[in-house]
């Protein structure tokens, strides 16, 4: 079972069911993903970095097996291929590290908010007798649908009807 199914079979009461945390859940799912692709990609990448140096319009791209040293061996046109997997070793390490600092955070929010009750449900976890005595910022929506009906209601196509 993955985490989509583990959310949507989950029924405890201390759960939020609101848009903000199943959009969290989401992006969670997505970084995941993402991590494991680039994880996957860093291992069956060259070792080493590219430094890059020139001018735009002519670059000429060196490979570093240390990524201490300066230098580096340069790479010719026929070693285009390795400057390419160097170049995307290091946006993927990027990528990586970016992806785990967004996830730790995220992490953090849904703990935060599985742990608290949204604002929404307030009111309804409050006794009949309490409820009775607040206003509250948000009606459920059976008392909301109650209150709606209950109101007189006159359409504008009834009153042509009758003239």
């Amino acid at each position: 079972m993955d985490l989509m199914e583990s959310l949507y079979s989950l029924e405890a009461p201390h759960m939020p069911s609101h848009e903000l945390y199943h959009t969290i859940v989401l992006r969670k799912c997505e970084l995941e993903k993402i991590i494991q692709s680039k994880k996957a990609a860093l291992d069956k990448s060259p070792e080493g970095s590219l430094r890059i140096s020139g001018t735009p319009e002519k670059p000429m791209y060196y490979y570093r097996s240390d990524t201490c040293s300066f230098g580096g061996s340069y790479l010719n046109k026929d070693h285009i291929g390795i400057a390419r997997q160097l170049a995307q070793r290091d946006y993927d390490r990027r990528i990586l590290k970016s992806a785990q600092a967004e996830l730790e955070h995220l992490n953090r929010s849904l703990n935060l908010l599985a742990n608290k009750i949204p604002v929404e449900l307030v009111y309804e976890r409050l006794r009949l007798q309490r409820q009775s005595l607040v206003d509250p910022i948000h009606l459920p929506d059976a008392e909301y649908l109650k209150l709606w009906l209950n109101q007189p209601h006159s359409s504008k196509i009834h009153q042509k009807n009758k003239a």
